[in-house]
């Protein structure tokens, strides 16, 4: 069971009203479309501080760098990453294979895709490429 934490905000009005417009489009609470919207903010808050990271350690590494020293500079950049999991990591996980899945369904049905459905079938029917090591 998920435990909530109840909060009062203060909201501009046409951001009020435009949560309710999705609350009612979408059939679902409040809430859900606050927490949605919260996660999504969250979510992009910490890729642009991930980005300013990944900034921060290329501008920081002299140039030339080589082979080595991208490998260390990526190293230190993702050594502070906090690891994305739990239910909303899943759900957003799933949302994007359902997307994808629907996105190569609607390439495959084109008039003239009959290449592209046969090598994803192909690719389908292969077993996955195990890591060497």
């Amino acid at each position: 069971m998920t435990t909530v934490d109840k909060v009062t905000v203060s909201l501009p009005i046409e951001l009020s009203a435009c949560i309710d417009q999705r609350r009612a489009e979408s059939g679902v609470s409040r809430s859900e479309v606050v927490t949605d919207l919260c996660w999504r903010g969250w979510r992009q808050w910490d890729e642009e501080r991930r980005t300013r990271r990944s900034e921060a350690a290329y501008n920081a590494v002299p140039e030339p760098i080589g082979r080595q020293g991208w490998a260390g500079a990526a190293a230190d950049t993702m050594s502070g990453w906090e690891p994305w999991d739990g239910p909303e990591a899943a759900a957003e996980i799933e949302n994007e294979r359902a997307e994808m899945a629907e996105k190569v369904r609607r390439l495959a049905a084109e008039p003239g895709a009959e290449a592209f459905a046969a090598a994803v079938r192909l690719a389908l029917e292969q077993p996955p490429a195990r890591a060497a090591g």
